[in-house]
């Protein structure tokens, strides 16, 4: 993220006044702590991306880089039975991790705001996340992952 944000010039028309001394601050590497580092990502790159088709193809490609930097494997099969009709269509790119205990935890696009959505070993929904893990807003029902159990009985898992 750090690396993301050095890329930030402090010049662009699209920053208030206020993200302006924000950007000063990332560039002489002037941060409180690392939830700063993550607040400042959020608001002056995801924020800023121009169309929500650009944003979402950005959250995709860091998406990926965090959640493979942490040990997660993308879920193709499972992102294809959310598609289904009975699924969560709002479900992007899944990732999972298997804890040692044998359940799983999941990590989804967050198409809307830039983050990621996690959901336990049941697919339920337990809070959307930013980059660093830290939560950023509570679980919603609907936003569960719907087809779990049908992708694990069909891997054996």
């Amino acid at each position: 993220m750090k690396a993301e944000l050095k890329k930030i010039t402090e010049n662009s028309a699209n920053y208030s006044p206020l993200e302006r001394k924000d950007i000063f601050r990332v560039q002489n590497n002037n941060y409180k702590d690392d939830n700063d580092v993550v607040n400042c990502f959020h608001n002056l790159i995801v924020k800023h991306k121009s169309a929500s088709s650009e944003r979402i193809a950005y959250v995709k490609i860091m998406g990926e880089k965090i959640c493979k930097c942490n040990g997660y494997h993308r879920e193709q099969e499972l992102e294809r039975l959310e598609e289904k009709e009975d699924g969560n269509n709002h479900a992007e790119r899944i990732y999972s991790i298997k804890k040692k205990n044998g359940e799983f935890i999941f990590l989804c696009i967050d198409k809307q705001h830039g983050m990621l959505e996690l959901c336990d070993d049941k697919g339920d929904h337990q809070g959307e996340v930013r980059f660093d893990g830290s939560l950023n807003k509570t679980a919603k029902p609907d936003h569960g992952l719907k087809c779990v159990a049908e992708w694990k009985r069909l891997n054996n898992r």
